[in-house]
């Protein structure tokens, strides 16, 4: 058995914990490429018994989804945030760092940097953030330039 099927195989084992919980993401949020050719990458989160977006909520658990290039490659309600109080948003970059930490492990390999530099710039409050609804538009600045562009 290769090595591509063992990944496709674990992909198509992976619980959509929104269907579980009978429930959809209250914030989707894209992932923006770091390289060209990057796929589409995607992570989509709610706080487990509703929440607000903009809202930030301490010892609450969070079910997310992660899609990459169209397919579910994670999914869990095992996100906790703890003592500290955090919104969605900031939910989202603590998944994205805990990714690009097991990144070397399929599907996330080459995605390190993507997550890790998409987290530091939610935490860094960099780049242009704009809420609509359920889904986030996220601009960065444009390269040699120190404004956001929309």
């Amino acid at each position: 058995m290769s090595a591509q099927h063992d990944v496709v195989s674990q992909i198509d084992d992976i619980v959509d914990y929104f269907r579980v919980y009978r429930c959809e993401p209250e914030l989707t949020v894209p992932v923006p490429a770091f390289e060209d050719g990057q796929p589409p990458l995607t992570v989509g989160i709610a706080a487990l018994g509703g929440g607000a977006l903009g809202s930030a909520y301490a010892n609450n658990g969070w079910i997310y989804a992660v899609h990459l290039d169209g397919d579910l490659v994670a999914s869990g309600a095992d996100l906790r945030s703890g003592g500290i109080a955090r919104t969605h948003l900031q939910m989202a970059a603590v998944l994205a760092v805990y990714l690009a930490d097991t990144a070397e492990v399929q599907p996330f390999a080459g995605q390190a940097d993507r997550l890790s530099l998409w987290a530091y710039d939610l935490e860094a409050g960099e780049g242009d953030i704009e809420l609509d609804a359920r889904h986030l538009r996220w601009h960065l600045p444009a390269a040699g330039t120190t404004e956001a562009t929309r």
